[in-house]
């Protein structure tokens, strides 16, 4: 966040929203306020958006993340992987409070940026 504020956003003060299935920290709201030079929104994730929805077989389910697994295929096996990318591809754009933008840069977490971006 510092990195983009540095190399992009100072000359914009674009907002910032950040999107959890669980409460953020004090510190990480009081931390990104600071580092911010738009205004940050902090909002909860619903728990049917970040979970197995009722119609899979959970059985089928939990042999395939242990199939893929097995092969090593990166994340196979991870289920709050398999949450989060279900609320990016369905849910992330609908939510409340990104729902009013027309719109958005995701930031990645680790993504760098080197050089300034007019």
């Amino acid at each position: 966040m510092k990195q983009i504020e540095e190399r992009f956003n100072h000359q914009y003060k674009y907002p910032w929203t950040f999107l959890n299935d669980e409460p953020f920290t004090k510190e990480f709201i009081e931390q990104t306020a600071k580092w911010a030079s738009g205004g940050v929104a902090h909002g909860l994730v619903p728990p049917a958006q970040w979970s197995v929805p009722d119609h899979i077989d959970k059985h089928h389910m939990q042999k395939a993340l242990e199939n893929m697994g097995k092969k090593k295929i990166l994340y196979g096996d991870s289920l709050p992987y398999r949450h989060m990318c279900r609320f990016q591809s369905g849910f992330f754009w609908r939510h409340e409070l990104v729902a009013k933008y027309d719109y958005y840069w995701r930031v990645e977490p680790d993504t760098g940026f080197f050089c300034d971006i007019e």
